[in-house]
């Protein structure tokens, strides 16, 4: 259990906020809204650290937290980072060079084997959620159900969540970020979820 009183808010964003540690420099607090269970937060902790541990390049997740009311996770702070989508909002000009450099970051990520029995494959998550889903008719998820079974069954990293706004730099290197949604699977889903958004 963590006292929010320690931490000062540093941003924000679509799950929740983060905050940095008023004495520890090197650590961020990630809280997810408060409208998240529990499982939110223990599925990007799991995923993280596993893909820490196989060598991908991400910053170290350090405790799963809360504060009675959220839960999030405590992570190893990358010091001036800067997400690609910011960078290019501010230099525009440096959007050709950064799209070469997710595309190296992305193609790496989707080379990694993830199927290690902590992540999940994304075909099971899947049908997990239409299953559960309230807004598409039976027509719909039959549809979506027979495109899940006709894909190839492959066990590579997919992030879940591929955008610029999920990859940052700092001091030349870059990092993902946001790895709560990675399954293993066709790296085809990536891009496909990548076009749709």
């Amino acid at each position: 259990k963590i006292n929010l009183d320690d931490w000062v808010l540093s941003g924000g964003g679509g799950n929740g906020q983060s905050y940095n540690h008023k004495d520890d420099p090197t650590i961020l607090l990630k809280m997810n809204k408060a409208s998240l269970p529990k499982k939110f937060a223990e599925f990007e902790y799991l995923r993280t650290d596993s893909l820490y541990a196989m060598g991908v390049s991400c910053a170290k997740v350090i405790d799963l937290v809360t504060d009675g009311k959220r839960f999030g996770l405590i992570i190893e702070k990358v010091k001036d980072k800067r997400s690609f989508a910011r960078i290019i909002s501010d230099n525009p000009d440096q959007i050709v060079p950064l799209a070469k450099s997710f595309a190296q970051e992305a193609r790496q990520l989707h080379q990694i084997r993830c199927n290690n029995g902590l992540i999940p494959g994304y075909r099971d998550e899947y049908l997990k959620y239409l299953s559960q889903c309230r807004f598409l008719s039976k027509r719909e998820k039959r549809i979506l159900k027979d495109a899940l079974d006709a894909m190839d069954d492959k066990d590579y990293c997919v992030h879940g969540d591929l955008t610029p706004g999920n990859i940052i730099r700092a001091d030349g290197k870059n990092f993902w970020i946001d790895l709560g949604d990675v399954t293993y699977g066709d790296p085809d889903i990536d891009f496909g979820n990548m076009m749709f958004v």
